[in-house]
């Protein structure tokens, strides 16, 4: 039995694709995994600060600063943002508003994390099993 030049080409195209699609697979597996157990370590760090919070309240009163000057600086990024454009510039452009318009948002999601984070606080059984379940659904996710 003898291959022809393109039935021998035909062998090795789908031997090569079949070698990338299983190397494909696994580093997807890979990054799911690693993407699973940073999500688990996040969880753990976020209930463990809630806890620390809980116990001490020079904790929660450096949290809180912490959070007011992050939103606070995000703000007045934004708000910098087309004050330099102009003065680089006579006109500003549609990139200077996109830029301001993302820490506009990035800051509005701040205030909506560090506002969750002390209702979280204030009740703070129901936010551990909520933080707990989360854990237990991502850990099912590993095996």
């Amino acid at each position: 039995m003898e291959f022809s030049p393109t039935a021998l080409e035909a062998l090795v195209i789908s031997v090569t694709a079949g070698l990338i699609i299983l190397l494909i697979q696994f580093l997807s597996r890979s990054f799911v995994r690693s993407s699973v157990i940073s999500d688990i370590k996040m969880l753990e760090l976020e209930k463990e600060r809630l806890e620390s919070m809980k116990r001490s309240s020079v904790e929660m009163n450096r949290v809180g600063f912490r959070s007011v000057f992050a939103v606070l600086m995000m703000i007045s990024i934004a708000e910098a943002i087309p004050h330099f454009a102009m003065f680089v510039r006579s006109q500003s452009t549609a990139y200077e508003s996109l830029l301001s318009l993302f820490f506009w948002s990035g800051a509005g999601a701040m205030c909506f994390k560090f506002f969750r984070r002390y209702e979280d606080v204030k009740e703070l059984k129901p936010a551990v099993q909520r933080i707990d379940g989360k854990i237990e659904k991502l850990s099912k996710r590993l095996k």
